[in-house]
């Protein structure tokens, strides 16, 4: 590793980052790391929405619609 260059997968003690002592905690990275986004996306729900409504087919988004169209009312 060249000098100055963190591995942030290390631990804070072998000069990586010590995720536990963040405010989401080692949980959260760890889903992170394990490619699971969607505890991001939650924390940021317009993002996380944004992502679930692009992901629909498009006669589920009708249904979607029906439905935010009857909660507006």
């Amino acid at each position: 590793m060249p000098n100055g260059e963190n591995n942030f997968i290390l631990g804070k003690d072998e000069g990586g980052f010590n995720w536990s002592e963040t405010e989401d905690g080692f949980s959260f990275w760890h889903e992170i790391y394990k490619g699971n986004f969607d505890v991001f996306y939650q924390l940021n729900p317009y993002e996380y929405i944004t992502k679930k409504i692009d992901q629909l087919n498009p006669s589920d988004l009708a249904k979607v619609a029906e439905y935010v169209n009857e909660k507006m009312k």
